[in-house]
């Protein structure tokens, strides 16, 4: 760059400010603890009917609320897959204490989990069974995600469907034993767990 200074004469100006190249390599680390694989959707469903699944569902949350919940348990303890009409339908005309029926169900399934709070990892791949991840049957997966908070699993945090998010995901517990504790034969828990890799 040149110009000219008080004299007329040129001056050349050197630009110093362009700092000198670095290259940084950022290690990924791996939470510690179980790692559990957390999903509501059909075992059969395609990516193509994943996001109006999940967009529906959360409408039917934010809907009908606690009934909406209530539903959604209602169809697993019946064994049915977790369709939005049918949701839709039963959460409208449901009748007695949701809230109360709905923390008394997944209450049972949370007591499966290691104890204290965990972390959401929404990268699926660090959940491969290669990292050592169980999947979670679908009551278990509700259990966790009704009171899923942000990036952390609050286990004593009032059930709040209008927080609930349905993305599959993976839950870890950092400060969980490697062994979830015994539900004493309770269905829905980690001892129930779906092993089939084609579920995603």
């Amino acid at each position: 760059m040149q110009r000219a200074d008080l004299g007329g004469r040129p001056r050349w100006l050197h630009n110093m400010s362009v700092p000198a190249r670095s290259a940084l390599k950022c290690a990924r680390v791996t939470l510690p603890g179980p790692r559990f694989r957390v999903s509501l959707l059909p075992a059969d469903a395609s990516a193509a009917r994943t996001e109006p699944w999940l967009r529906t569902m959360h409408a039917y949350l934010r809907r009908h609320g606690i009934a909406a919940l209530a539903a959604l348990v209602d169809a697993l303890r019946e064994g049915r897959d977790l369709a939005p009409v049918w949701t839709e339908k039963t959460a409208s005309r449901w009748k007695g204490d949701p809230a109360a029926y709905v923390g008394h169900e997944l209450g049972k399934r949370a007591d499966t989990l290691p104890p204290g709070l965990g972390v959401f990892v929404t990268d699926l791949s660090a959940g491969s069974r290669s990292d050592g991840a169980t999947q979670l049957d679908t009551f278990g997966s509700l259990a966790v995600l009704a009171r899923r908070c942000g990036t952390l699993y609050l286990p004593a945090r009032p059930i709040e469907p209008s927080l609930i998010t349905l993305d599959p995901c993976v839950v870890v517990f950092p400060a969980g034993p490697v062994a979830a504790r015994s539900a004493g034969g309770e269905s829905g828990g980690v001892g129930d767990v779906n092993e089939r890799e084609g579920d995603r």
